[in-house]
């Protein structure tokens, strides 16, 4: 009886040493790829934060300024890369020229031309072309003044 327990004992499988550490190092190399992929992804959803709001910013620039009065100066002249002077909603406070802060997207800056008797760069006589441009998103929109 003896003989036969020395004989099981013998026979018991387990992980070495070696074997051990090769599982640790193929586990941290996957640990490793998934916190890089990680970093990739908040990384890219950060960018797509900030361009989805310099569009909306740059869309609503342009509203405000085609909701003038046709009579404005503004678009009787030719202008190009104006600052553009954001309005605080809340307090109604204008920001330094250009430049508008919003926690948790960042400092955006504006400009804007105008082109007078323009639609998409040629000549059209009674149209303006309004182009404002956000943190290097630019929109385009176009309003009649005669």
């Amino acid at each position: 009886m003896v003989a036969d327990t020395q004989h099981i004992k013998n026979k018991q499988s387990g992980f070495t040493l070696i074997e051990l550490l090769v599982a640790i190092v193929i586990l941290a190399i996957g640990l490793s790829a998934a916190a890089t992929m990680q970093a990739v992804a908040l990384d890219s959803n950060s960018i797509a934060n900030r361009v989805s709001v310099s569009s909306f910013l740059a869309q609503q620039v342009a509203e405000e300024i085609s909701s003038r009065n046709i009579a404005d100066p503004i678009f009787k002249t030719n202008s190009q890369g104006l600052p553009y002077q954001f309005v605080d909603w809340s307090t109604g406070a204008e920001q330094q020229a250009g430049r508008l802060t919003i926690p948790g997207a960042g400092t955006f800056t504006a400009s804007y031309s105008i082109q007078a008797n323009t639609f998409n760069g040629a000549s059209f006589p009674g149209m303006t072309e309004i182009q404002v441009t956000v943190n290097n998103v630019t929109y385009t929109t176009h309003k009649m003044v005669n």
